[in-house]
């Protein structure tokens, strides 16, 4: 009998060894194929960075408007990918950081001028100094994304600070670090060397600028409630948003306090990181990095769960707006539409996991901020006295009331038509009072989804 325990014994443990030695063997397998992820994204927007500093030297030096309108265009195409690789890094970095929010501020600068020079108007002595100062700055950040990395291809640095090794786990040794975490001097990960950029940006004074980011970046979220709430009870708030997302908050770990426009208190769940505002104890920012399984669900059914999400969560009268396929997820816009009239700057994107439909992703950064009670004056055009304004040959497929940002930032009442004109889909947006055509946007198909340009 003895004997026989011995062997049941010695059979679980090392069953339970190499149950161990599986769950740490494809634990390193799934940080190797993030830290992958990671690498190309930095990659992505190192290059952009590069392209944008580029670009900017060169309107700079054109003295032709021609010239400057096509470089200006040109770097506000480059700040919008550049942007769109920094929200693939981790959580940790992404939103309104002030990292992001720079360039942002680039991208939204130079559609400003861009429009300004194509109506036949000069630059100011003002405007010319803070393209100067923009540019020493995006030098700086340029290179210090460029070091970081050459260090990632020459000296394997790994995005966060590494943890120890098994030896080091099972045998309690660790390792000292020339450099913690957060602190001035040689980055010991990538994540670390972003911070440090991210603390010098936050050290230097704000360039001033019109446009659609300096003028809609408002002082204070107008769609929060006016009171602070403790990290106590944005901790009991995390919970219950962990919770209806069918997470468990057992082991919610309070994490500290966000930068930004929006300040946040920050809580992590296993692979789950949350934000929750300080005004209002809003849900700003959740991501899940969980790994994803095989894709069962389509396009539809991912749209379905988001709609019947929203409303849960406390966002009514929300329409979806533009979806992006990424392959495990979905990305999916949604919109504020209230009265027949969408207000496009009170945005929610969401994102559903395809293998089990869950949903592993929200910012709500754009609705927080703008989301208010408008006094709009009403139109005095006529859907059909406007669409008599587009011309005759765009075939339109709908139309609707929209409030958009123009250009110098106020919001206006729009009609929104969508249509084609030759082989190409467009979006024309005309002033409901006077008829002025505001804005176009080309609409480009691709496998990933629809963009607009």
């Amino acid at each position: 009998m003895r004997n026989k325990m011995i062997v049941v014994l010695s059979v679980a443990l090392l069953a339970a060894l190499g149950w161990g030695f599986y769950e740490y063997h494809w634990t390193g397998k799934y940080r190797l194929a993030i830290e992958n992820q990671n690498k190309r994204a930095m990659n992505d927007l190192a290059g952009y960075l590069d392209s944008m500093e580029t670009t900017l030297a060169k309107s700079r030096a054109g003295s032709s408007d021609r010239q400057r309108v096509f470089y200006l265009s040109r770097l506000a195409a480059q700040s919008g990918a550049a942007a769109a690789n920094y929200a693939q890094l981790p959580a940790e970095n992404t939103g309104l950081s002030y990292v992001g929010q720079f360039v942002a501020q680039v991208g939204d600068m130079s559609r400003h001028l861009t429009y300004k020079i194509a109506a036949g108007e000069a630059l100011t002595a003002e405007e010319e100094d803070t393209l100067t100062a923009v540019h020493q700055r995006l030098i700086a950040v340029n290179q210090t994304i460029q070091e970081l990395l050459v260090r990632i291809h020459t000296e394997e640095l790994v995005w966060t600070t590494p943890g120890p090794t098994l030896s080091q786990r099972l045998f309690g040794r660790q390792v000292a670090l020339a450099s913690a975490e957060g602190e001035e001097g040689v980055a010991v990960s990538v994540r670390n060397g972003l911070e440090q950029l991210d603390a010098n940006l936050q050290k230097l004074p704000p360039f001033s600028y019109t446009g659609d980011y300096a003028t809609h970046a408002v002082s204070e979220p107008l769609g929060l409630p006016p009171v602070e709430v403790t990290s106590e009870q944005a901790a009991a708030k995390a919970g219950s948003f962990l919770e209806k997302m069918g997470l468990s908050a057992a082991n919610l770990e309070y994490a500290g306090e966000s930068q930004g426009e929006i300040p946040c208190y920050i809580f992590r769940q296993g692979t789950a990181y949350l934000e929750i505002t300080q005004r209002g104890g809003m849900v700003r920012f959740f991501q899940d990095e969980r790994p994803k399984g095989v894709r069962t669900l389509t396009a539809a059914d991912a749209k379905a769960k988001v709609l019947s999400v929203l409303p849960e969560l406390g966002w009514q009268d929300m329409v979806i707006t533009a979806t992006i396929d990424n392959g495990a997820d979905l990305q999916v816009e949604a919109v504020s539409e209230i009265g027949g009239i969408r207000y496009y700057a009170d945005k929610v994107v969401v994102r559903v996991a395809l293998d089990q439909g869950q949903v592993v992703g929200i910012d709500a950064t754009a609705y927080w901020a703008y989301h208010h009670e408008r006094a709009l004056p009403e139109a005095r055009l006529s859907a059909s006295d406007a669409r008599k304004r587009l011309k005759a040959d765009v075939q339109v497929e709908e139309s609707r009331l929209a409030v958009i940002a123009k250009q110098g930032n106020e919001e206006v009442l729009c009609y929104e038509f969508r249509g084609r004109y030759g082989p190409e889909e467009y979006v024309i947006y005309l002033n409901a009072e006077n008829g002025t055509e505001e804005e176009i946007k080309r609409v480009i198909m691709t496998p990933r989804g629809e963009f607009m340009q």
